[in-house]
């Protein structure tokens, strides 16, 4: 699984209920072996969908949907 370390206030994964020490295990249906898979599977899949992720949270599976967002470019100062 990938352990979730930080959460973006208000972003995609908190307004789908993840928070701080979620370990996600899969993620739209695949499972999540290692920290560098999550990247690619959310790089992957369309702005505007919804996808279940499922959760161990405090020795307990859940399954959490996250509405994926498109990325805000980050705009030089």
């Amino acid at each position: 699984g990938a352990l979730v370390n930080d959460i973006v206030p208000n972003g995609p994964a908190a307004q789908g209920g993840l928070k701080r020490g979620d370990v996600i295990t899969r993620f739209d249906g695949v499972e999540i072996m290692s920290m560098e898979t999550l990247p690619k599977q959310v790089a992957s899949t369309k702005p505007g969908k919804t996808v279940k992720v499922e959760v161990i949270r405090e020795g307990e599976a859940r399954v959490l949907e996250v509405k994926i967002e498109p990325m805000k470019e980050e705009k030089p100062a």
